[in-house]
This record gives structure tokens, sequence and C-alpha cells, in this order.
């Protein structure tokens, strides 16, 4: 792995640990995701105690909210 990215992985770790408001911090997860896997776009999705998938986070590398 290379070194940028365990810095990034890590980078949201403590992310984690120091915000308490869910939703900038999946914002957060999913730029730093985009960032890492190159990507153009992306989707968190949450699964549901009762099995439904929560679309939570879609957004591009422009932090442009993707409507489904």
């Amino acid at each position: 792995m290379l070194p940028e990215t365990l810095e990034k992985i890590l980078d949201i770790g403590r992310e984690l640990a120091e915000r308490r408001a869910l939703e900038p911090l999946l914002s957060y997860a999913m730029e730093t995701a985009l960032d890492l896997c190159d990507a153009e776009y992306g989707y968190l999705v949450l699964l549901e105690s009762d099995g439904s998938l929560n679309f939570r986070v879609t957004q591009d590398r422009r932090d442009l909210v993707i409507e489904l």
C-alpha cells in the first residue's frame, strides 16, 4: 500500500473519532474514497435494519450531489 493511501485511510479514522455529526463525516468519507479510487462519482449506501438500502451520499468529484 502506498504511503499516501495509508495516510488518507488514517485521516478517515481521525475524522471518525473527532466528528459527532454523521452527514459531514459521510461526505468526508465519500470525498476521500473518490480521491483514493480516482473515481468520477460515488455512492455511500447504508443497510437499514429492515434490509432496505439508504443512499446517504451520492456525489461527484466536484462535490455536486447526484440526483437518483
